[in-house]
């Protein structure tokens, strides 16, 4: 499909039972700051998101992706460019 890998500095620990336990161990600005670099170099159309920041989404892993790809969409941006939606 043409998609390169690209890895933020997470590291993936094991389980975490909620958001908060994996934003301890993980630094939300420092991810964001990982994932604002790649998505501008790539420049997505759209953001797609498995999760949706909530309890439903599972472990804190999955609750914290999802609350980063919401943050992603908007911090993203540039005054040329900025992705068209988020799913």
């Amino acid at each position: 499909y043409g998609v390169e890998v690209r890895f933020t500095r997470a590291v993936d620990y094991g389980f975490s039972k909620n958001i908060g336990e994996a934003f301890r161990a993980w630094k939300q600005e420092e991810l964001l700051a990982d994932m604002v670099t790649i998505a501008r170099e790539v420049r997505p159309e759209i953001i797609v998101s498995r999760f949706n920041d909530s309890e439903r989404d599972g472990h804190g892993h999955h609750q914290a992706a999802g609350r980063l790809a919401k943050l992603l969409f908007r911090a993203a941006a540039t005054g040329d460019w900025k992705p068209a939606k988020l799913y």
